[in-house]
């Protein structure tokens, strides 16, 4: 299926909110060449794979879910919600999984411009608040540059040159540098860089001509729909990767047994101590792009042999 150039938006900008809205900005430039790079140059992706790749594609979409109802709990990181917010989202994943695919499509297509309007109003109105100072250049990490290049993911094999979608990649590539900038400049590079929920922090303190703006429920908000366009994904992934592995339509019951795996995963997560947490959770989506380059290069071989 080919999937828009507004869904890989809201997917990859929610992926920037959700993970490097704290790192320098320097960081989330270099990451994002690098994804960049790799759309312009990668071929189309056919979907067409093997059976293995396909296998690891769709056990890998279960952490992925995990993480991301992780990170759609963090839309409020004042109190939990566990487990309401995760079950709803699963529930309309699980509704949407029933259906035919192209209503998955469309939706994160929908969701992924409502999601340009309100980040990209966030990010405007955030960076007339910034202290610049807080951003000058800085010589960045190599673990923050990998995990804003997996931000860019969602790009990766969109055929940029043949599609012309070159405009919806500057604009996701613009509002994650924008979404960082904003933060270090309204936090400071001290508290960014600490902050749970660094993102979520800064438009809490956001003033213009002098009067605070309490954009926090925009935020919340689109961090939600961007969740929402994540799973999405991964529901299409895993029915796509299930049919290619089974040589049928996925049934109902291994649909939903697939979701309950993703939903105990996130519990797994939560009653792990913040000290196990972070550093796995960071190990995971730096892992990602190498793993999403090394299931395409097993494709490729799978299909030579």
């Amino acid at each position: 299926m080919k999937r828009g150039n507004a869904a890989r938006f809201g997917a990859s900008v929610t992926l920037a909110a959700m993970v490097t809205a704290g790192f320098p900005w320097t960081s989330v430039l270099a990451g994002w060449s690098i994804s960049a790079i790799l759309a312009l140059i990668a071929p189309v992706g056919t979907g067409r794979i093997g059976r293995v790749p396909a296998a690891l594609a769709g056990i890998m979409a279960l952490p992925v879910t995990a993480a991301v109802l992780l990170g759609a709990d963090r839309a409020f990181p004042e109190e939990t919600t566990f487990p309401f917010v995760s079950l709803a989202l699963l529930a309309v994943l699980f509704r949407a999984m029933l259906g035919r695919r192209e209503g998955l499509e469309r939706v994160s297509v929908l969701l992924g411009i409502f999601l340009l309007g309100i980040l990209g109003t966030v990010t405007v109105w955030g960076l007339m608040d910034v202290k610049w100072t807080e951003n000058l250049p800085e010589l960045p990490a190599a673990w923050t540059v990998l995990l804003s290049a997996s931000a860019g993911i969602p790009w990766w094999g969109a055929g940029i040159r043949e599609r012309k979608g070159g405009a919806w990649l500057g604009a996701s590539a613009g509002i994650s540098l924008g979404l960082s900038l904003l933060t270090r400049g309204v936090l400071g590079r001290a508290l960014a860089a600490w902050e749970p929920a660094p993102l979520y922090r800064a438009v809490q303190t956001i003033r213009i001509l002098g009067t605070l703006q309490r954009l926090e429920a925009f935020l919340a908000g689109a961090v939600l729909m961007g969740a929402m366009i994540l799973l999405l994904w991964m529901g299409e992934m895993i029915l796509s990767a299930g049919e290619i592995f089974l040589g049928r339509p996925m049934k109902t019951p291994e649909k939903g047994g697939l979701l309950l795996a993703a939903f105990l995963l996130e519990w797994v997560a939560r009653v792990l101590p913040p000290e196990i947490l972070v550093p796995v959770e960071t190990a995971f989506w730096g892992f990602l792009p190498a793993f999403a380059l090394g299931v395409v290069e097993l494709g490729k071989f799978e299909k030579r042999g």
